[in-house]
């Protein structure tokens, strides 16, 4: 992609390394709207961890690993044949970002979860909050750590 200019992106767009790991967050909720198990690779850490709760407070799963995570998500997309690639949005709302140990980034955040049902309407199916730690990994911010505060979702314990 290029500017107004004609010069590549690369050459004038330079982000900030809470901006790098805002792009990554909104890339993350892209790729798995749209069933991207490619797009997520670039995001999670190797050695990332995905622990999710239900209602804020019980915790569901853990789940280590890129891989592991990866195929825990794509599981889900296979347990739902009515949840298709554009029928899920995840909307993105107040994302706070600060410094923390270890050259990481403390990344909260929340998104609702908009489902598009077959005749076009929308509802809301309920809405998670995000408390993420982000690292530099093969020179590109990546997700270390995410747990996940579920709320109006009931899923099942693994």
């Amino acid at each position: 992609m290029a500017n107004n200019t004609g010069t590549p992106a690369s050459d004038w767009l330079i982000l900030s390394p809470p901006d790098e790991v805002r792009a990554q967050l909104a890339r993350q909720k892209w790729a798995v709207d749209r069933r991207n198990r490619e797009e997520l690779q670039s995001i999670y850490a190797s050695d990332c961890m995905l622990i999710l709760k239900n209602q804020g407070t019980d915790e569901l799963y853990r789940v280590g690993g890129r891989d592991a995570i990866i195929a825990h998500i794509a599981s889900g997309w296979a347990a739902n044949t009515t949840w298709m690639p554009g029928s899920m949005v995840h909307h993105i709302g107040t994302v706070l970002i600060e410094p923390a140990a270890n050259q990481m980034i403390r990344c909260r955040s929340y998104a609702t979860y908009v489902h598009i049902l077959s005749t076009g309407q929308t509802e809301i199916q309920g809405y998670g909050k995000y408390h993420d730690y982000w690292r530099v990994e093969d020179g590109q911010w990546r997700l270390h750590e995410r747990e996940v505060h579920l709320f109006g979702i009931t899923l099942p314990n693994h």
